[in-house]
């Protein structure tokens, strides 16, 4: 009777066993035949969204939106973060993006690679999230979008870390762009925060160098980075060849506040590079507020040079510092 028992057992547990690697590995290989019951918890509408717990099932979410069925099991779905958890993953350059409505419930995930979701679709949403991360990249970097997307919003995000570009690493006439919240912002990010601070180390061809903080091109005028604070001392070297040009913040940023000192150094080794623009501010910025220094170390060699808060005019937004050529 204990023998039959303990046989009985043995392949209960062996079939629990097959189904839990099963599901995992379903979950993992099998992203155009995802259903969002992985997640176990949840209905994913407002009042009962999809719970998520822990690094699996985030790993899950960002499978699907890498996946040709990412619109049609994330739009108009709601997600809540209910754990602090780490991410591993780096999302792929082609994914569809995510639709639906991610709710960091106030929880800090830590980025281990860099960025949650590639796309941010529109009318999607990031919002009351936290996340760490430490970049060390020598081409693009984003903390957590590539794209967001026109009528898609990032709010009420908190950031913290360091980026640190190695262009040495680079070669070639390449474009290498950094930023925090997005790459590309053609949609909202409001109320926003970053804390950390950015440096260049590496001095090798670049054929277009960016630095945004919160983002670094937004060329559509449905672009807005509204009531954002960034605390973070950036000191960059330029690289070779091309151009260099740096947001203290954004592009179109209202009511923002910069708060840290902005060094900036040529090095005189290398080849003159075409134009220079450091932007304390950003163009087109309105109604912000800069808190420290800008210095700009041996500019003598730049024809093309422009120092300053807005290449737009500076009568909207309040600088409490000094801009030196040295």
């Amino acid at each position: 009777m204990g023998k039959t028992l303990r046989i009985r057992i043995l392949i209960i547990a062996l079939i629990f066993v097959a189904i839990t690697v099963g599901a995992v590995i379903g979950i993992v290989f099998s992203r155009d035949s995802l259903t969002m019951s992985a997640f176990m918890y949840g209905s994913g509408t407002e009042s009962d969204p999809y719970r998520i717990y822990n690094s699996t099932q985030l790993l899950n979410l960002q499978e699907v939106t890498d996946s040709s069925r990412a619109s049609e099991l994330t739009k108009d779905k709601h997600f809540l973060l209910c754990a602090d958890i780490e991410s591993t993953r780096i999302p792929r350059d082609y994914g569809r993006g995510f639709y639906g409505s991610f709710d960091g419930g106030g929880h800090t995930i830590t980025m281990q690679r860099y960025g949650l979701f590639y796309d941010l679709r529109g009318g999607a949403t990031v919002k009351n999230l936290n996340f760490k991360f430490n970049m060390h990249s020598y081409y693009n970097a984003y903390a957590l979008c590539y794209n967001v997307h026109e009528n898609a919003v990032i709010a009420n995000c908190n950031a913290y870390g360091n980026i640190d570009v190695n262009i040495n690493k680079s070669s070639g006439n390449t474009t290498c762009r950094m930023s925090v919240f997005s790459r590309y912002n053609y949609g909202t990010i409001r109320d926003c925060t970053y804390t950390g601070k950015i440096t260049k180390t590496g001095v090798k061809f670049c054929g277009q160098f960016v630095v945004g903080i919160i983002s670094t091109s937004d060329s559509k005028d449905t672009a807005t980075v509204e009531n954002c604070t960034v605390d973070c001392d950036i000191d960059v070297v330029i690289p070779a060849y091309g151009q260099f040009t740096l947001f203290g913040i954004s592009q179109r940023a209202r009511n923002c506040t910069y708060n840290g000192n902005i060094d900036v150094r040529d090095n005189p080794k290398t080849y003159k590079i075409a134009k220079v623009n450091i932007y304390g501010l950003g163009t087109y910025a309105a109604g912000c507020t800069f808190n420290g220094d800008i210095t700009a170390h041996d500019m003598s060699r730049f024809s093309r040079l422009f120092v300053g808060l807005t290449s737009t005019g500076d009568a909207d937004n309040t600088f409490n510092g000094k801009i030196t050529d040295k």
